[in-house]
């Protein structure tokens, strides 16, 4: 009897060690919990680590405390993240799983138009709270006149209600904010400026330097995005979540 138990404890710890718990917020399209796959960004990372043998848990948090602590202190996976500087001091990541492109959305009756990072000083710009919006643009933040807001949400509300002059964002994130939050009145008022743009980044799998498992969940996922961007799998949910946006 003793010999069940400890096979039976042994099997257990092995079925909780092909667990890997992922810490995400809602970043509709890519990442929504109201929908049955959770996003097709995180179907294609459950898919990926299911490849290699592992089983995704996915647990929605809210962003700002998922870079604070549970990736740095509580040891959990996330994703969806652009690599910068300050980042992976304390991160490591995953090979790129998608590609994003950041724009603008503005009033139409602004006139915006800008061409090079210095243009952006003479508008008030939004920036949703714990987002990067790529290196150099971080860079300048000091000279812009930003407006924290808590949410894309938020921020694309205060376009329309002229608080703010111009709003960084991915163009579908924004394209469905848009259609979902507002009314066709005032859906009607805005518009996308996506060239020139502020420039294109990979979305990754992050994990803490300090998790000792890291590297190694990390090499799994790579193995299991891989044989998705061999077999064409990743390309088929990509075409299939944005076919009609």
């Amino acid at each position: 009897m003793k010999c069940l138990l400890l096979v039976i404890a042994i099997l257990a710890m092995n079925v909780q060690a092909q667990n890997v718990n992922i810490a995400i917020g809602d970043y509709a399209p890519y990442i929504d919990k109201s929908q049955a796959n959770k996003g097709f960004l995180s179907e294609i990372v459950v898919q990926a680590f299911k490849n290699s043998g592992l089983k995704a848990v996915l647990e929605f948090k809210p962003w700002k405390r998922i870079e604070a602590t549970e990736i740095n202190e509580n040891n959990l996976v996330s994703f969806a993240w652009i690599k910068t500087k300050e980042r992976s001091t304390r991160w490591h990541y995953s090979d790129t799983i998608m590609s994003t492109t950041t724009v603008f959305i503005t009033a139409k009756d602004k006139g915006f138009k800008w061409k090079t990072l210095n243009d952006l000083k003479a508008f008030k710009i939004g920036v949703s709270r714990g987002y990067s919006y790529g290196n150099e643009f971080d860079a300048m933040r000091g000279k812009f006149k930003i407006q924290e807001a808590a949410s894309d949400e938020q921020n694309i509300k205060k376009l329309v209600s002229g608080r703010i002059d111009v709003f960084p964002i991915d163009p579908f994130v924004g394209a469905q904010i848009i259609r979902d939050k507002l009314s066709a009145a005032d859906a009607a008022k805005l518009k996308m400026v996506s060239e020139p743009n502020l420039g294109e980044d990979g979305m990754h799998a992050v994990c803490g330097k300090k998790n000792v498992q890291c590297l190694g969940i990390l090499e799994k996922f790579n193995a299991g995005l891989a044989k998705m961007k061999a077999d064409g799998s990743l390309q088929a949910i990509i075409t299939k979540a944005t076919a009609l946006k």
